[in-house]
Order: C-alpha cells, then sequence, then structure tokens
C-alpha cells in the first residue's frame, strides 16, 4: 500500500490479476461516519469527497436508502449499513487490474468523529462468497507468499 504526502491522499489499495475478462460483483465501502451522522448525500461515497476507480473508471456509490438524512435510533439503516448493501458491478480485464481509492482525511459537516475506514471485497453476485480467478497483489506478483 502506498500513500502520497497530498493533503488529499491517495491509496493505491492493489492490483488483481484475473484469469478472465469479466463483470464481477464488488462490496466497496468507505465508511467516515458516526452512529449519529448523517448518510451521504447522493452521489456520494461519504461526506468528505471519497472516491473509488478500478482500472481509471470510477465506481458510483449506492443509491442511498436515507440519503442526507441524520441517521439515529429513530431512523432504520438501510443500505448505509454495509452488511445489508447489495454488490456493485464492476468490469474487470484479463490480467491486472488496478484498485484506486481517495480518502480524505478531513473535516466535514455533519461528522461527529473524524473516521477513516475502507472495505474493498470482490463477491459473488449474492455478496457471500469470494471469486474464483482472482490474485490479490500489492506488487503485481503471482508468486505465493
Amino acid at each position: 500500500v502506498s500513500i502520497s504526502t497530498s493533503t488529499l491522499p491517495y491509496i493505491d489499495m492493489t492490483e488483481m490479476w484475473s484469469t478472465s475478462g469479466r463483470k464481477i460483483d464488488g462490496l466497496p465501502n468507505i465508511d467516515s461516519r458516526s452512529e449519529n451522522d448523517k448518510a451521504p448525500d447522493a452521489g456520494n461515497w461519504d461526506r468528505k469527497g471519497s472516491r473509488i476507480w478500478v482500472n481509471g473508471t470510477e465506481v458510483a456509490p449506492p443509491t442511498w436508502t436515507n440519503s442526507g438524512k441524520s441517521i439515529n435510533s429513530e431512523v432504520d439503516l438501510g443500505n448505509e449499513n454495509f452488511p445489508a448493501r447489495e454488490p456493485i458491478s464492476i468490469s474487470l480485464r484479463a490480467g491486472w487490474n488496478k484498485v484506486l481509492l481517495k480518502l480524505p482525511y478531513v473535516s466535514a459537516s455533519n461528522i461527529r468523529l473524524n473516521k477513516w475506514m475502507f472495505t474493498f471485497v470482490l463477491t459473488d453476485a449474492s455478496g457471500r462468497h469470494a471469486l474464483d480467478g482472482i490474485t490479490y497483489s500489492p506488487i503485481q506478483s503471482l508468486d505465493v507468499f
């Protein structure tokens, strides 16, 4: 993992080797929100400007159930809760595929705690099983560690 020293860090998360070009499903998640913070606005992963790319193509966030609303004990979590989210379709090419995340660690409105967590999981369409034919490597190596 490499982190730039710019004020808006990018994380070069990994390279993925796919045995074939294909559409797969993934569960990307950027969690910079606490229990009583507002959910992300429509079209955003969070309230800080985080973004995700696979092979240079931006991965759009889901359409949030509670977009822009304050989440508290009176508001049911929908797909803002990672385990309840449906997988997102992502295209891989045969060979190496690059995942890039932009995760600004900045103050944002309606955020109580400045958290910085992310998840990026490639799955089958159910979101429950890992994919065959995928090798993850931060250094583009197919050698078994």
